[in-house]
């Protein structure tokens, strides 16, 4: 039963083969006496003793056994094990009933059930706290993997997913932020190649943007794949997020979901920044570094516009995608500045913003860290026009 709930719920069924202990054998090992009660019916007060091996077994025997007897005439267990450390006969004497020797002999007393002490409550809880987040993560996982299989189902689609949040460290709390970097190019490209060449890609985009590098990588692997690529955004793919989605064939955008320029960034300094700085200069007021800046400033700038009009050229006429480049990677906007579904769709770039329902769900089991005081609460569930609710206590 329990491998089954653990199958339903999705989680690995590790463990739910184990066999029961056989504590007989367990108490015999540390020399103490076990019997195995497998039919409660056929023992009783006449039957043969089976806790010492010369008794006969009689009621006052011992302790242990009236112990026994008492729990199997009240029916408190049907199958079980009773083992306890060796003790004195209750009648004073070391005989049975029928007057035999009994080898329990021991004047060891009976373990009586310890009661648990902070210590013992304060080991739970830490045990319960670092379990927890697994149990958690885990069940996350697991609701994903269902929910990714389902929208393939649907769409008859591969799904990819790059989604990237703030995450905080569960100890200390130190924030850190989560980007597009090599790793994330390795995956996808990986998830391509296991697709067949005909199969269409619908590919969830939810980050800040990350590495030139890593970005541009992920975009031509999909700009090169034969089947249709759908690029889904639920709320914001920025900067390398935005040169990812114009690689697909198209853009579905939620209402107030937005994209973002796709200006190269130097360290903490836009490109086209260091650029038009340097040139209200005279040279030989420029430092050396800022020079070096410049000059790297002006490669980055003109290998990010011809690959955004490398992206673009099969989407619009030639001189529209070398207007759209020079646009988006020259420094037009701050690099923050969002693109709504409206002005994304004025360029003329292939967006829609009918979202299906799956997508922003999937977004759901993504959780950002839960801060000490939420910033944002509402209840959530929908609200129509017209609804009318009763008073919450």
């Amino acid at each position: 039963m329990v491998k089954l709930e653990m199958m339903v719920a999705g989680f690995p069924d590790y463990g739910t083969d184990f066999k029961h202990f056989n504590f007989v054998k367990i108490a015999e090992t540390g020399g103490v006496i076990g019997v195995r009660v497998e039919d409660p019916a056929g023992i009783g007060p006449s039957s043969p003793g089976t806790l010492c091996a010369k008794c006969t077994g009689g009621r006052g025997c011992c302790e242990l056994f009236a112990r026994a007897f008492d729990a199997i005439e009240n029916r408190k267990g049907t199958t079980g094990e009773f083992s306890s450390a060796p003790v004195r006969h209750k009648h004073g004497g070391s005989r049975g009933a029928d007057g035999q020797q009994c080898a329990l002999m021991s004047t060891a007393p009976l373990l009586e059930g310890r009661k648990m002490t902070a210590g013992d409550v304060l080991w739970l809880f830490f045990m319960f706290s670092a379990v927890q987040p697994v149990l958690q993560q885990r069940f996350l996982e697991a609701s994903r993997q269902r929910l990714i299989a389902k929208i393939e189902r649907q769409r008859s689609s591969r799904v990819i997913l790059l989604v990237h949040r703030q995450e905080t460290m569960s100890i200390l709390g130190f924030p850190f932020f989560r980007y597009i970097d090599v790793n994330d190019s390795e995956e996808v490209s990986r998830a391509i190649h296991l697709t067949d060449p005909t199969v269409p890609l619908d590919v969830v985009l939810h980050t800040p943007g990350g590495l030139v590098v890593a970005s541009l990588q992920i975009a031509r692997a999909i700009h090169k794949h034969q089947g249709k690529v759908t690029a889904f955004v639920p709320h914001h793919a920025m900067s390398g997020g935005t040169l990812i989605a114009l690689a697909a064939n198209e853009i579905v955008m939620s209402e107030y979901a937005v994209l973002g320029p796709v200006d190269p960034q130097l360290g903490q300094y836009p490109g086209a920044s260091i650029l038009k700085a340097v040139a209200r200069k005279p040279v030989a007021e420029v430092d050396d570094q800022t020079l070096i800046l410049a000059d790297q400033a002006e490669k980055a700038l003109s290998q990010v516009r011809e690959s955004v009009r490398e992206l673009l050229v099969d989407k619009c006429p030639p001189e529209k995608a070398q207007e759209l480049a020079r646009l988006l990677s020259e420094g037009t906007w701050t690099h923050d500045h969002p693109i709504t579904y409206e002005t994304a769709k004025s360029f003329g770039l292939p967006v829609r913003s009918d979202i299906p329902v799956e997508f922003l769900d999937l977004m759901n089991l993504y959780p950002q860290p839960v801060r000490r005081q939420p910033t944002v609460e509402y209840l959530p569930e929908p609200r129509r026009s017209g609804d009318t609710r009763e008073p919450r206590d």
